[in-house]
């Protein structure tokens, strides 16, 4: 799970959204509620989402600072994001 994760972070850094949605089946659900973003629900509104977050910057950059993988399947990821709004 850590080597899974690691790749998605790495995925996500090169913007790769075709590549990035192989991480995500077709019914998935990613509940941004507490970030004030709401449920997507779905590969596509996921994928949406993915490109209208890459789009707002010039230069963007995410990576993992740990992951940490528990037998449970939980995955805790201490993540370090830069970038540059366009415009």
């Amino acid at each position: 799970m850590v080597e899974l994760s690691r790749r998605a972070f790495e995925t996500v850094s090169a913007h790769d959204i075709d590549e990035l949605m192989g991480f995500y089946a077709r019914g998935a659900i990613w509940d941004l509620s507490d970030a004030g973003l709401g449920v997507l629900r779905g590969a596509a509104a996921i994928r949406q989402f993915f490109e209208d977050w890459f789009d707002t910057f010039e230069d963007h950059r995410i990576g993992s600072e740990e992951i940490v993988a528990f037998p449970s399947g939980v995955v805790f990821s201490r993540v370090r994001e830069e970038g540059r709004l366009g415009g």
